[in-house]
């Protein structure tokens, strides 16, 4: 990333000292760590701290950079996370905000309410869904757009016969920096394998406790789902 904007520095007990010189500046007599304010004639002087003083001592350059980049890329990792949730509990809504305004459906349609049906009548076909993210590379192009590829194990369940099958897939994605938040302008899939679907199934909540709640219906959107519009 590049054009970050210069930030103060931190306080002598933050953990970015590190990058500031922390050893030098502990290591500093105590004499040139403090000034003294007001007229020392009048033996009034005050005495202001290095974590007063700090405030005026930019950081580097490259510290925010580090810090930039970095959170652009765990707000990145969290809209797949987020992706993975809507999609397995079913709420459409969440899942279509998830992606940008004017996002393309085909070669046709474009808009979050055109993928919100795409998502529903594909959804449908299937039972309970189960998608766990793993291994997810950001390549950051700059201040407002990024590629990723995402690494996902699937688990599906047939919609009448109530077996599951497995799979590993990638998406290969496009984000945008829209309005301080990052979306998907496009997830792409690619696939390794998909299994047969597994001669025998676990029953919907099976190993669930007395006092827990079965998934998928134990989210909020599940049931509202499926009701026929």
């Amino acid at each position: 990333m590049v054009g970050f904007a210069r930030a103060r520095s931190p306080c002598p007990d933050s953990p970015l000292l590190a990058h500031v010189g922390a050893e030098q500046l502990r290591a500093t007599p105590p004499s040139r760590n403090r000034v003294t304010i007001g007229n020392s004639d009048h033996g009034r002087g005050e005495r202001r701290s290095t974590s007063a003083m700090c405030e005026d001592r930019p950081v580097p350059d490259s510290v925010v950079r580090d810090s930039e980049w970095l959170r652009t890329v765990v707000e990145i990792q969290q809209l797949c996370y987020r992706y993975a949730l809507a999609v397995d509990s079913r709420d459409m809504d969440s899942l279509v905000r998830l992606f940008v305004a004017d996002v393309k459906i085909g070669k046709g349609a474009a808009g979050r309410e055109a993928l919100k049906e795409w998502y529903t009548e594909a959804l449908r076909t299937v039972g309970a869904t189960v998608h766990f993210v793993g291994n997810h590379t950001v390549d950051v192009a700059n201040e407002t757009e990024a590629d990723g590829v995402v690494y996902c194990r699937e688990e599906i369940e047939d919609l009448t016969t109530g077996t599951w099958r497995a799979g590993m897939i990638q998406y290969w994605d496009r984000y945008r920096l829209v309005e301080g938040e990052w979306l998907f302008v496009r997830r792409r899939v690619r696939r390794w394998f998909a299994t047969e679907p597994f001669t025998t199934g676990p029953a919907p909540g099976s190993g669930t406790g007395p006092t827990e709640a079965a998934l998928p219906g134990a989210f909020p959107t599940w049931s509202a789902f499926w009701e026929v519009p």
